[in-house]
């Protein structure tokens, strides 16, 4: 696991933290990425998991996940807060999800995507990187897909990665993973 210095562990989000969580939510993701706040924090109620790592009694990260299956969950969103970047705080909630078991799926931003510029280009590659280094691998059946927009705007195209053993799904098992994941995220924020 990734040290995170004077962090505390990765712990379940708490009433209490969804604020803080919102705040790093909002600076982190651009509108067309993001479902509206009160959607996000209503779903941590209910359908969605958070986990938050906490420095100093303070949240500076966040994982908003989705359970898929038994052995399968979506992370729908993980942000850092900006004045916390770069201390390992990301790496060591990855981390924890990879330690967890079962299989967790993302999306990452395309960075063959046609049409985008050259820095986009190497912001795209340096994300994909970090998702590697801390045990991530492009998900069976190399899916590439434009997700629904939250504001309007055509989103980035993005691919599926995994942390976990997605290697011997089919692709059935795959499709339908992804669909429980679109029923709470896209279907919900309409």
């Amino acid at each position: 696991m990734t040290p995170v210095p004077d962090a505390e562990a990765p712990d379940r989000l708490r009433p209490d933290d969804v604020p803080a969580v919102l705040a790093i939510y909002e600076e982190a993701f651009p509108s067309s990425e993001r479902v509206p706040s009160a959607v996000l924090a209503e779903g941590f109620a209910s359908e969605r998991e958070g986990l938050v790592l906490r420095d100093a009694g303070r949240v500076v990260a966040f994982a908003s996940l989705i359970v898929l299956a038994p052995d399968a969950r979506f992370l729908e969103y993980l942000a850092v807060s900006s004045d916390a970047r770069g201390g390992g705080h990301g790496g060591g909630l990855l981390d924890s999800l990879r330690t967890g078991g079962g299989t967790v799926l993302y999306e990452v931003e395309d960075p063959a995507e046609p049409g985008i510029a050259p820095y986009e280009c190497a912001a795209r590659e340096r994300r994909i990187a970090f998702y590697r280094a801390h045990g991530g691998r492009p998900a069976p059946f190399s899916l590439a897909y434009r997700p629904p927009s939250f504001d309007g705007s055509t989103p980035a195209r993005m691919l599926l990665f995994a942390l976990g053993a997605a290697v011997d799904w089919s692709f059935a098992d795959l499709l339908r993973r992804l669909s429980a994941a679109s029923a709470v995220t896209y279907a919900r924020a309409r």
